[in-house]
C-alpha cells in the first residue's frame, strides 16, 4: 500500500490511468489520507500487470453486469474474482484463451459459462461483459453475447479483486477501467 522512504509515506496514486504518487511526511496523515482515498474511490483506472484489492467487497443487491476492457497475450489468468473466505463469490478469466465465468453459492459451484468459439488471448483490446438478470447469465465479448447460462445465486457473492483471485494466477495484461454495475441499486455500482 504505502512504503517508507527516509521518512517520507510515498501514497501511489493510479488516475485516469496514470500511476504517481504523493509524498507525505507524517505515517498518520498518510493513514487519513488513504482512508479518505479508499472511502470515495470509485473510479478504477488502468491495472498492467498487477491486481487490485478492493478496501472491502463489492455485494451486488440483485442484478448486475461486469464491464472489463482488456488486453492480453496470456492464455490464462483472472480478472475478475471474489474473496475466497466463505466461499462465495463471481469470477471471470481468460482459460486456455477463453472467456470464462463462474460462481460459488457456499462451496456449491454454480454453471461454468465459457466462450468456446474464439481465443482472446490475441494482444487486442477486447471489451467482456457479464450479465446477470434473474438468474440468468449471459457473457458478451465485444458487444456480441458468446455464452448464457443459469446462475441461483442469494445475495452474498462478492467481488474483492480486480486482476486477480485469490490464491490464483494473476491476469497478465492490461485492464482498463472496469465497472462493476448494480442494476438493482445503481448508487452501489464501481466504475
Amino acid at each position: 500500500m504505502a512504503n517508507i522512504i527516509r521518512g517520507l509515506t510515498r501514497l501511489p496514486i493510479i488516475s485516469r490511468g496514470i500511476v504517481c504518487s504523493i509524498n507525505i511526511v507524517s505515517e498518520k496523515v498518510a493513514q487519513v489520507v488513504r482512508t479518505i482515498l479508499e472511502a470515495t474511490l470509485i473510479k478504477i483506472s488502468s491495472i498492467e500487470n498487477s491486481y487490485y484489492k478492493l478496501s472491502k467487497p463489492w455485494v451486488p443487491t440483485g442484478n448486475f453486469k461486469i464491464k472489463v476492457p482488456l488486453q492480453t497475450r496470456s492464455s490464462s489468468g483472472a480478472f475478475i474474482g471474489g474473496s475466497t473466505k466463505s466461499r462465495d463469490g463471481i469470477y471471470l478469466d481468460i482459460n486456455s484463451g477463453k472467456l470464462r465465468a463462474f460462481a460459488y453459492v457456499g462451496t456449491t459451484l454454480q454453471a461454468v459459462i465459457t466462450d468456446t468459439s474464439t481465443n482472446y488471448n490475441d494482444g487486442v483490446f477486447h471489451i467482456a461483459e457479464l450479465e446477470y438478470q434473474d438468474t440468468i447469465v449471459k457473457l458478451f465479448m465485444d458487444g456480441v453475447e458468446v455464452a448464457s447460462g443459469t446462475w441461483v445465486l442469494d445475495g452474498n457473492q462478492d467481488i474483492l479483486f480486480i486482476g486477480s483471485r485469490e490464491n490464483s494466477t494473476s491476469f497478465t495484461g492490461i485492464l482498463h477501467k472496469p465497472e462493476l454495475l448494480d442494476l438493482t441499486t445503481p448508487a452501489n455500482s464501481l466504475y
